[in-house]
């Protein structure tokens, strides 16, 4: 057997096997076809061992077990694989690191840390048969030296749809299992426009009371959690067609308040109204009122109602959204992120981002101004033509 601990013993047949295999690579006269003819008469599932334990070897196995697409689904495997301790030496680890590099513009430090590359995961799945694909994902194990490899298969089960958002969600909850918050945004979205967006929503904010959660760890496991939700969201964002995930987290923050934006949400029960309304400041307030005049709180005999609930838990996520939303415009005017006129638009529509907005001053590095009425108020009062593109002024 393969030898995938970090252990070797050099008095050991199958260590020194294992150290062979690793070791070797392809002669310039060794072609595939010679490789085919030498490996005759091994067993096909041997030779996918050694393939995924070297990938060096992956293009000549392919061609003698007549696997299309083994190549390309072994290196996809080593790049989402946690696990950078091979016992290999540092100029086949380097070939393997630059076979990776041609064929995903992610990093190697962003694939350690639980990046996916879903447009090389579906050219992969397009390749490979699907019974092929399975007997890969037995043989991960021999990417990594531990369990490593159980990443990749998480990540592969949520893409294929085989992970629902219900059972990752759960997970979540339950164990607060990082690489499973890495996946949740792998999990394919549905068809019907409504139902996507909805669907988007859900996980964004499964991850963000993830993140909410980890406050209560030390620091060193708020930092791990912290990442594993950025690149959750960086997942779920290039899944849902996002450009970045802070433009998911201002199109999820919009999408939840979208009623909000018309005006003040009202719950009748008996001769009681309950309101949620958003305020000029971009607070959100939650009044009761009887015969018009405004209680303190809300009855004892109505609080546990499923409506009531679900306004003051609404309330209190609106709550969050204003320190979310702030941290995010810093961020977003620290980096110098650009913006369209249609984008500042629609961030306006936001209840909680308006007020915010309306302060800040926006430049396209020779205009300044805040922005109202289609255009950019300046100093003196004066206005001129919205931008093409603008970006919010930051003292430098």
């Amino acid at each position: 057997s393969l030898v995938r601990g970090w252990t070797w013993h050099q008095d050991q047949k199958n260590s020194v096997l294992s150290h062979l295999i690793r070791v070797s690579v392809p002669a310039e006269n060794d072609t595939p076809a010679l490789f085919a003819e030498l490996a005759d008469g091994i067993n096909p599932k041997r030779l996918v061992e050694v393939a995924v334990y070297a990938p060096q070897w992956a293009r000549y196995v392919e061609h003698a077990v007549a696997m299309p697409g083994l190549e390309e689904a072994v290196h996809w495997i080593h790049a989402h694989t946690k696990d950078n301790r091979w016992r290999v030496d540092g100029d086949i680890r380097e070939m393997w690191t630059a076979e990776v590099a041609e064929r995903t513009p992610l990093t190697a430090e962003d694939l350690v840390e639980g990046a996916v590359d879903v447009a090389w995961f579906n050219r992969v799945i397009r390749e490979v048969a699907a019974d092929d694909w399975q007997m890969l994902l037995k043989q991960a194990k021999f990417a990594s030296g531990g369990g490593g490899h159980k990443r990749a298969e998480v990540f592969a089960r949520a893409l294929a749809g085989d992970l629902t958002t219900d059972e990752l969600a759960k997970r979540i909850t339950d164990k607060r299992h990082q690489d499973t918050v890495r996946a949740l945004g792998l999990v394919p979205l549905p068809e019907d426009a409504a139902a996507r967006d909805d669907e988007v929503l859900a996980r964004y904010q499964v991850m963000q009371e993830f993140l909410r959660g980890s406050k209560k760890f030390g620091s060193q496991r708020q930092a791990s959690e912290k990442r594993a939700a950025e690149i959750g969201l960086q997942n779920l964002a290039r899944t849902a067609g996002y450009p970045d995930p802070q433009r998911l987290e201002w199109a999820m923050e919009i999408h939840e308040v979208a009623d909000l934006a018309e005006g003040p949400v009202r719950l009748e029960l008996d001769e009681y109204e309950i309101e949620l309304a958003v305020d000029e400041l971009g607070k959100a307030e939650l009044t009761t009122r009887k015969a018009g005049k405004q209680l303190k709180s809300v009855p004892a005999r109505h609080r546990k109602d499923p409506q009531v609930v679900e306004l003051r838990d609404r309330a209190t996520r609106l709550r969050r959204q204003v320190s979310r939303m702030r941290q995010s415009l810093e961020a977003s005017s620290i980096r110098g992120d650009e913006f369209t006129p249609e984008e500042l638009g629609q961030l306006q529509r936001h209840p909680v981002l308006r007020p915010m907005l309306a302060n800040l001053v926006f430049t396209d590095g020779a205009a300044m101004g805040y922005p109202a009425d289609g255009g950019l108020v300046r100093w003196d009062g004066s206005q001129v033509a919205m931008p093409d593109r603008l970006r919010v002024a930051h003292a430098t």
